[in-house]
């Protein structure tokens, strides 16, 4: 009887260290699926950084030509029409001239458009003179032309921030006010740029129809809210970004972007 007894404690004792065994690989193997999966998340940030980078330089190559190229052109036809006008003016041509006239209204209009484009591709300020000067001009031209009225507060005015925080700032804050302009029905925006410890902190409010958070993310996007291209923009540099509104009450954008050390 003793023998069976230890015969069944002995299979007990094995069978005990055989689920040990097991435990310890499924332990194993989540650690290792956690790694990888650490490691997908990271590869995925590397890859949106490089694509964003990508994105801006052939965006800066477009600019450049819509300015060199189609910019200097439209500009050349305009002296010239001014020229042949002035010359038509005084030889008291009426027909010629108006047809002249209205040619050069229209190359006005592709000229304006054209700077546009190009400033909407890369905004010449934003290099020249940094995120404050880029983004009071951009939002008040276009938050302008709508009769919105613009705040901009913040105490980065005067300071550059390295070059990849002041392109994501100002790209969300673009989409943001772009956002305003399709779709909030907003009399009034405030836009706040304040640099912290560690991070940019980007604010765009407006006193707008809000939206549904209840509404899902891919209707959202659909609608044209830009929500996932902002979120990608702030997570590329390990930032964070969040949308917060209800209807009625407006809709508030809020940016975290980090800055290293000795960046600013």
């Amino acid at each position: 009887a003793i023998t069976r007894a230890r015969a069944r404690g002995g299979r007990g004792e094995d069978g005990d260290h055989g689920a040990a065994a097991r435990m310890r690989r499924d332990i194993d193997g989540l650690g290792r699926a956690r790694v990888d999966l650490e490691r997908a998340k990271a590869d995925f940030a590397a890859l949106t950084e490089r694509l964003l980078y990508v994105q801006e330089e052939e965006r800066a190559r477009i600019s450049r030509e819509l300015h060199d190229e189609i910019g200097q052109s439209l500009g050349a036809v305009e002296i010239l029409l001014a020229s042949a006008r002035s010359q038509l003016a005084e030889a008291r041509i009426q027909p010629a001239d108006r047809r002249i006239e209205e040619a050069r209204g229209i190359n006005a209009r592709l000229l304006a458009q054209v700077r546009d484009i190009a400033q909407g591709l890369r905004p010449a300020q934003l290099d020249a003179l940094g995120l404050v000067p880029a983004v009071r001009e951009h939002a008040a031209t276009h938050l302008g032309r709508a009769g919105i009225a613009l705040s901009l507060t913040g105490n980065v005015e005067g300071r550059r921030l390295p070059a990849p925080v002041e392109l994501a700032a100002f790209r969300i804050v673009q989409e943001a006010v772009a956002n305003v302009m399709r779709h909030a029905g907003a009399s009034r925006v405030e836009i706040g740029l304040e640099i912290g410890a560690d991070a940019l902190a980007v604010t765009v409010r407006d006193d707008g129809c809000g939206f549904d958070p209840g509404v899902p993310a891919g209707e959202q996007a659909r609608r044209g809210l830009g929500l996932i291209g902002m979120r990608e923009r702030a997570a590329a540099l390990g930032g964070s970004l969040t949308v917060l509104g209800e209807p009625g009450g407006g809709t508030t954008v809020r940016a975290r972007i980090p800055v290293k050390e000795g960046g600013a």
